[in-house]
Formats: C-alpha cells, structure tokens, sequence
C-alpha cells in the first residue's frame, strides 16, 4: 500500500471513539495505523516511522501522558497530538505533547494540526482538504 499522505499512529482503546476519527483520516489522505493498546503502539512507534501520532488522554492501560513520554523518548522529533473529552490536563501531563484537543474540538481543527504538524509546508493542502469536515467530535 502506498501511502497517500502523512502516516499517523491513532490510539484509542475505545473502539466506537476510534471508528470515526480514523475513518475521517483516510477520508483526508493520512495513512492511518490504530491499535487499542498503548503496549502495541510503543512497538509499532519503535518500528514504524510515523509523521505523527494521535492519542486519548485516558487509556485503562496506560495513560496517555504516560504514552507521549515514551514515543517522545523514542522519536523526539515526532508530534504527539493529545484527545481528551474532560477538560485541559494539568500542564504536567501535557509536558510531551504537541498539540491538546478537549471537547467541542471541531475535526477541522484537528486535521489542520495534524497535517501542519506531520508534513512542513503543508497548511495551504491542508485547508483544502479538511473543508468537508465541519462536524465537532
């Protein structure tokens, strides 16, 4: 499979919070990987070279704080974007993350973060491309 644009690590372990974002991802060119277990995706993170990588604050195994220090620790350079359905985290827990969505986050915003994050001069595709996406999450 050919990429057909910026390669992004999405991990949620909720499996209906997980279905839509990924599908409007590859709906907007990303080439998306999901997994359910932050263990899985430090592997695949380690293995993989993604352009960046989506993921929910709150995982029963381990927490998302937790899962942006060790991808960070691997590839320093890599963004992390964070989802979270409460309100902002404490700034500890954001200390390795790129870019925070909380609730009533628009997917536009989203995919215009994740695109000018992942792939450098890339804002004028972006707006293009997420155009259709007016929903919040």
């Amino acid at each position: 499979m050919v990429a057909s644009g910026p390669t992004i690590l999405y991990v949620e372990d909720n499996l209906k919070s997980r279905r839509l974002p990924g599908s409007v991802l590859r709906d907007c060119g990303f080439e998306v990987f999901t997994t359910a277990d932050p263990v899985e995706a430090i592997q695949k993170f380690g293995r993989l070279r993604f352009h960046a990588a989506l993921i929910e604050y709150r995982m029963a195994v381990m927490p998302g704080p937790d899962l942006a220090v060790k991808m960070k620790t691997l590839y320093p350079d890599v963004p992390v974007v964070m989802l979270s359905g409460c309100t902002v985290p404490p700034d500890r827990e954001l200390l390795y993350v790129d870019a925070h969505f909380g609730p009533g986050t628009s997917l536009n915003d989203l995919l215009f973060t994740l695109l000018t994050l992942a792939c450098s001069g890339a804002a004028q595709h972006t707006r293009a491309t997420t155009a259709n996406w007016a929903d919040s999450t």
